[in-house]
């Protein structure tokens, strides 16, 4: 390819980052037969569709396809524009994309679908609107993590609570056996955890170490996620694997959660032994 040509293909690409609908058009027309055109790529298989959702130049992105754009183009990565337009809430372009036949539950090399990149970054109505046109709500990714853990992680209450709605699952385990729940005990969620327990979400789930979600809110020294769950029940008896109780788990210098793990541990009703 010419120094020339690779300078045109390359404002072609800079014409569809910056949505320039103009520029874009005269360079697709004008690379077409120099390995440019509506389905060039760059280094890392992107294409000019990628880019157009990416940056929500939705004008750029419908020319595209209605002259001829793959809409489920992957590039290195296995990520599809659908992926971008749904990771930066780019609402009409998603729903462009889902008219024109883009995959719902496209992965991309970690599995994820766009319904996981949605409730990552909390974008409800995004979330709502791939729902609608058929997204797996229990679709996991290569660590077993479903759209649900990454809204409860990330500490999005209403894409949660609109996750749930669809029934998605509220005890499904990732790959180290941590629930929703678990992993809004650990970022210290408390509102979140809440609905999840009010949802029926198992309180004294366990993951791969015998760790349930008072043990990992106490490890992480979060008090409000502690005085919640021990209030709808938890039970703060309970041991690790490795024989440790949530008190003895707490980390922090202030003494009142170790405290009030002890104090509920103390006045907790002991089980009757069976021997």
């Amino acid at each position: 390819m010419s120094l020339e040509a690779h300078a045109q293909i390359e404002a072609m690409f800079d014409a569809a980052k910056h949505g320039d609908l103009g520029n874009l058009v005269r360079l697709v027309e004008l690379t077409s037969n120099i390995g440019g055109g509506v389905t060039a790529r760059d280094a890392i298989r992107d294409s000019l569709l990628h880019w157009t959702c990416l940056a929500g130049h939705i004008e750029c992105a419908r020319w595209l396809i209605e002259h001829g754009a793959e809409v489920n183009a992957a590039n290195l990565y296995l990520s599809v524009p659908l992926h971008l337009a749904s990771m930066y809430n780019h609402l009409e372009l998603v729903r462009l994309l889902l008219f024109s036949n883009a995959r719902v539950d496209a992965r991309n090399n970690v599995r994820h679908t766009a319904l996981h990149l949605a409730a990552q970054a909390g974008h409800t109505a995004v979330a709502e609107l791939l729902l609608a046109n058929g997204a797996n709500v229990n679709a996991l990714s290569s660590v077993r993590r479903s759209p649900l853990h990454f809204a409860a992680a990330a500490n999005h209450i209403e894409l949660a609570m609109l996750l749930l709605e669809h029934r998605a699952n509220v005890d499904q385990t990732n790959s180290v056996q941590h629930t929703p729940l678990a992993m809004a005990c650990i970022e210290g969620n408390t509102e979140i955890a809440e609905l999840l327990v009010r949802k029926r979400a198992n309180i004294e789930a366990t993951n791969s170490v015998l760790q349930r979600p008072l043990h990992l809110a106490a490890a992480k020294n979060r008090a409000q996620v502690v005085e919640l769950l021990l209030s709808l029940g938890a039970d703060p008896t309970t041991r690790t694997r490795y024989g440790q109780s949530a008190a003895e788990l707490v980390t922090s210098s202030d003494p009142s959660l170790k405290a009030t793990l002890e104090r509920a541990a103390s006045e907790h009703p002991q089980v009757p032994s069976t021997e």
